[in-house]
């Protein structure tokens, strides 16, 4: 092993042993399943804004990797997110702590019925798995590859393990607190990435500042890519799992709002421009074809010693992608789905079916991440046109228009689920993006069959 390889080594052991005993002190804290999902719904605002927002890392790496192949105008995948955030603040934060929902699918099976979440629910998990978890195990498991020379496979595995510590045991708590450390971590990365560039070409290269080559185009990704995402986005406000756990695990209303802005905004902005510029300036140094590769490979060009920990801090980073999106599936399985089903399920049965489920969901997380490696983008993009056209309807009139009902809702998800996948197999027909006719699909029939069939239901939020 060279001496720089052990210096990474080192480096990741003294951080596994911070966040082990960060996890050891979680663990004695949780007594109840509102401490294993919730954090028992007193985690700070300082706590829960940086906490936030470094689950938002993966969205930073995806700026980062597209302003590697198109330049600047990759930022719009972290900035518009800022749009979700505020429809939070806006409209789901102040009901959902108020009812003291920690889910989505708990809000639709008391507001419908139960089938009604176990559809609504399999939509959720779908895309946190497709598009949160296997994404972030790719890209985790890509760096340790690049770094050791070991398989895809090892690195996913071995990302994997390290995921399923944090939260195997204290679940939200150790994920909340763990995630600051990984805010910093990232933010250190990106802020280093800079600084090596600035020292080695002493300033900035005139290839950056040359805009000839097209890399400060904002525009460069298109203007349809650009409004398309931001509808997505700001739709994906009315059914974020992670998001909606946040709010439940925050102390007071107040105190969640003011998160968002600072973490889902604010934070995440600021963390957009780095991850964009390290993408756009590792281009320039590097020029490969793959983009992590290329963004690993700018992190060592002043020294191998500091490449080494820049990349491991890289590695690190991504894990509240990860650990959030596992407590977040976890919950809906075992305490929207497996509680409803088995009936009079006691905290301690609860608590050690969480810890079970989380081992079989990792697993088919990593054998999707070898089989869709090379499909990050297309399936995950399905995953979350699937989750958002389906629940928008049964939140946003659920919210406001008490004719809704069970009929309408479970029609509804059950053909927008049918319009959408058929859109994604026959590759887009007439070059809509299936957002739209899903989007029509779902509001279409919740509408039409709720009023025609059943009667209404009882708004939780009033």
């Amino acid at each position: 092993m060279t001496s720089y390889a052990l210096c990474g080594v080192l480096f990741l052991g003294f951080y596994l042993a911070i966040c082990g005993y960060i996890s050891y002190k979680s663990l004695k804290k949780v007594k109840a399943e509102e401490d294993f999902f919730v954090g028992g719904g007193r985690v700070g605002l300082a706590s829960t804004a940086i906490g936030y927002s470094s689950t938002l890392m993966s969205k930073v790496m995806v700026s980062a990797q597209t302003a590697y192949t198109v330049g600047f105008s990759g930022i719009w995948y972290t900035v518009l997110f800022s749009l979700n955030s505020l429809m939070i603040i806006l409209i789901i934060a102040g009901p959902f702590k108020k009812t003291g929902y920690l889910t989505i699918t708990e809000y639709i099976c008391k507001r419908y019925s139960f089938v009604a979440s176990l559809l609504g629910g399999t939509c959720i998990v779908i895309q946190l798995v497709l598009a949160s978890i296997i994404p972030s195990l790719t890209t985790m498991g890509g760096i340790f590859s690049v770094l050791t020379s070991f398989k895809l496979f090892w690195g996913v595995c071995f990302a994997a393990t390290i995921s399923l510590m944090y939260v195997l045991f204290s679940g939200w708590l150790s994920t909340v607190y763990t995630n600051i450390l990984h805010f910093i971590i990232g933010c250190t990365v990106m802020i280093s990435a800079l600084v090596q560039v600035i020292i080695k070409f002493h300033g900035i290269p005139e290839t950056i500042s040359c805009t000839s080559l097209g890399i400060w185009n904002p525009f460069a990704i298109g203007i349809n890519t650009i409004v398309t995402t931001a509808i997505i986005y700001i739709i994906n406000s009315f059914s974020a799992a992670i998001a909606i756990q946040t709010i439940a695990s925050s102390r007071k209303t107040r105190e969640a709002k003011l998160a968002f802005l600072i973490g889902g905004v604010g934070l995440v902005i600021i963390m957009g421009v780095l991850g964009t510029l390290m993408g756009v300036t590792a281009r320039i140094i590097c020029n490969e074809n793959i983009a992590i590769i290329g963004i690993i490979k700018s992190l060592f060009i002043t020294s191998d010693y500091l490449g080494v920990i820049l990349s491991m801090g890289l590695f690190i980073s991504l894990l509240p992608s990860i650990t959030s999106a596992l407590i977040s599936t976890n919950t809906i399985i075992v305490r929207d789905i497996y509680a409803n089903i088995k009936k009079y399920v006691v905290d301690r049965q609860i608590l050690l079916m969480s810890r079970v489920m989380m081992i079989p969901i990792m697993i088919l997380a990593v054998i999707g991440t070898l089989i869709w490696h090379e499909q990050l983008m297309e399936i995950g993009l399905l995953a979350f046109t699937l989750r958002n056209t389906t629940l928008l309807p049964l939140i946003l009139f659920g919210m406001f228009w008490p004719k809704g009902n069970n009929i309408g809702a479970v029609l509804s998800i059950i053909s927008t689920m049918c319009i959408v996948i058929f859109w994604y197999l026959f590759r887009n027909p007439f070059n809509i993006h299936p957002l739209y006719p899903g989007l029509f699909v779902s509001i279409v029939v919740y509408i039409i069959a709720s009023l025609f069939k059943g009667k209404e239901s009882k708004n939780l939020f009033l």
